[in-house]
C-alpha cells in the first residue's frame, strides 16, 4: 500500500466534476449514513444548490491540495443539541 504523500497528483487523475458529485450524492440509498462522520443521505441530498456547491468545491479542494482551506467564517459554529426521542423534554444522555 502506498502513503498518502507518495501519490502523485497525475496518480490521483482530474478533479471530480459537478455533474459526477451530483450523480453520486443523488445515487446515496435513503436511511443510510456514509462513512465515519454518520451523515446521513437525506440531508446531503436536501442541501440547497450553494450548500451544495460549497461541498463539491471542498471535497475537490481537498483531492487536489491535499488540505483544508479554511476561512474565518467557517471556524465560527453554533451548536444546537436536539433529542433523539420527540416526546423529550431535555438533551441528556440517559444511556447508563
Amino acid at each position: 500500500m502506498e502513503r498518502e504523500e507518495e501519490i502523485t497528483s497525475k496518480e490521483l487523475g482530474p478533479p471530480i466534476t459537478k455533474s459526477e458529485f451530483e450523480i453520486v450524492v443523488n445515487e446515496f440509498k435513503s436511511k443510510k449514513a456514509y462513512g465515519v462522520d454518520n451523515i446521513a443521505a437525506e440531508l446531503l441530498q436536501a442541501l440547497d444548490e450553494v450548500t451544495k456547491y460549497a461541498l463539491y468545491r471542498l471535497i475537490n479542494n481537498i483531492l487536489v491540495y491535499k488540505t483544508v482551506k479554511i476561512s474565518g467564517d467557517v471556524k465560527k459554529s453554533i451548536m444546537l443539541m436536539l433529542p433523539k426521542k420527540s416526546t423529550s423534554k431535555k438533551c441528556v444522555n440517559t444511556e447508563p
